[in-house]
């Protein structure tokens, strides 16, 4: 069975997300068919929790999953919605925070 375009972007960030940040990142792989709009990667970035939902261009995220980053972004997490277009974007802001983690750590 031939991969979804969701699935092979999906793919190719998290290796890039891993070979970025190393063993500073941790990225789970949410694949839960019952646990409605749970975001596709819950993870923790030197100590922030964050939460990526992937869609390609044309993907829209459901009412739930926009609500449920919501309540994670109001309780102090990284969230974002990751598409091609806004990929590079979400890659340099978790750069900043991991650069900002990694002075606050060193003090």
């Amino acid at each position: 069975m031939a991969k979804k375009e969701e699935t092979k972007l999906a793919e190719k960030w998290d290796a890039d997300l891993e070979n970025t940040f190393g063993k500073a990142l941790e990225l789970e792989n949410i694949q839960q068919v019952t646990k409605v709009g749970t975001p596709d990667r819950l993870g923790c970035l030197l100590g922030l929790f964050i939460a990526l939902e992937y869609k390609t261009e044309e993907g829209k995220p459901s009412k739930i999953q926009l609500l449920k980053l919501a309540r994670y972004k109001r309780a102090g997490a990284y969230t974002a919605i990751v598409t091609p277009t806004t990929y590079p974007f979400v890659k340099m802001e978790l750069m900043s925070i991991y650069e900002k983690k990694l002075l606050q750590l060193s003090k």
